[in-house]
């Protein structure tokens, strides 16, 4: 079982696409959702709508795989944090089918995040 810090976030995944139980890693929702001033008034969009928007492209991205998937890796292109055309824009995610205390739910999560905590769960 993975040890990984994350917050259930069906309620707002429902809104994005999703069907079941989704919970997101802390540090994809840090990711997904950081951005300067900078950014937010050239492209006027706040955080929430960044992680809003970052759900409803992998939920689209997600639909593409086969029914019964279990693991799927894939990229999230999203604007760039500080507003620099040189700063990294893709977020490497994977989601995989788990099993928590709530039952089976989706977690997303940065891929390395993941490699990481099944390594160190090995």
């Amino acid at each position: 079982m993975l040890q990984l810090q994350s917050i259930d976030l069906s309620a707002v995944a429902i809104n994005s696409g999703f069907t079941g139980p989704v919970h997101v890693s802390l540090s994809l929702i840090g990711d997904s959702m950081y951005c300067t001033e900078t950014t937010l008034n050239t492209f006027g969009i706040l955080a929430v709508e960044r992680l809003s928007l970052m759900l409803q492209d992998i939920a689209s991205q997600l639909t593409k795989f086969p029914a019964g998937t279990q693991t799927a890796r894939l990229t999230h292109f999203r604007i760039p944090p500080s507003g620099s055309s040189e700063e990294a824009l893709g977020l490497d995610i994977k989601a995989i089918v788990t099993s928590g205390e709530e039952g089976k739910y989706l977690l997303l999560a940065k891929a390395d995040e993941l490699e990481l905590s099944e390594l160190i769960a090995a």
